[in-house]
């Protein structure tokens, strides 16, 4: 309900929008003595061009509140004049480490520690299988929405079976899912960028077609060190099984 009013707010009155938020700030600054951060986020969801018309025209509007804010922006978007805009007071929320290299199936052991320490503040860990939790670190991409709405619908399917722990068993239905999913978003002209990305990770000689698909994260962006690019795993997947088994 609050989440529709919102976004109704923003995509029809941004001056309606910042007065809900100088409102909620003004509360909030009286309960608790202390300066609003307001982080504007979901917009990392938006494509970079809706979001670039959006901010790029109604900034100045955006900053009236007399709060600290941060814009979870599309990376796409910080290729387009709104980064002379917005300075730095953004973040692309980045994928956390989780392969060891971008050709490597195997864990990053930091990454796969900060996984467990996120599923941990929700559930012990003692109710999944180690195969599990790996299954599910590598599905989640380094994506910190998708590590936990994963593994949430991963102890769904074992609450379902009456399991009492979580094996990968019920992560499979998980993969199976965001793999049906991507079947439906890709295009056959994606494939080749897919593979190109998967040749060229670091992405030296450039390759078109990369920002809609990182936009809908069948591509995702380690940044880690020097960094580097690579295929969603659960596409990866989907590219070297056959169809029929998903």
């Amino acid at each position: 309900g609050k989440r529709e009013i919102i976004r109704r707010s923003i995509s029809t009155n941004v001056l309606e929008f910042t007065r809900l938020i100088s409102d909620l700030a003004e509360v909030l600054e009286q309960h608790t003595g202390k300066r609003v951060l307001c982080v504007l986020d979901g917009l990392d969801h938006v494509d970079a061009g809706p979001a670039f018309e959006l901010l790029n025209g109604h900034f100045q509007t955006l900053t009236l509140p007399k709060i600290s804010k941060v814009f979870i922006v599309p990376l796409t978007l910080l290729n387009t004049p709104f980064l002379a805009t917005i300075g730095g007071r953004y973040s692309t929320v980045p994928n956390i480490k989780v392969f060891r290299d971008p050709r490597s199936k195997e864990l990053d052991d930091a990454g796969f520690g900060f996984f467990k320490n996120v599923v941990s503040r929700y559930v012990s860990l003692e109710l999944f299988s180690e195969e599990a939790l790996a299954s599910l670190c590598r599905l989640s991409a380094g994506i910190l929405r998708d590590m936990i709405d994963n593994t949430s619908a991963a102890c769904a399917a074992a609450v379902d079976a009456d399991s009492p722990r979580v094996t990968e068993e019920h992560v499979e239905p998980v993969w199976h899912r965001v793999m049906r999913f991507y079947m439906n978003q890709l295009r056959s002209q994606d494939y080749e960028v897919l593979q190109q990305v998967e040749e060229n990770p670091q992405l030296e000689q450039g390759t078109d077609g990369v920002p809609p698909l990182l936009h809908n994260k069948a591509i995702v962006f380690y940044p880690n060190g020097r960094g580097w690019f690579g295929t969603h795993p659960a596409v990866r997947r989907m590219m070297a099984e056959p169809a029929e088994r998903h």
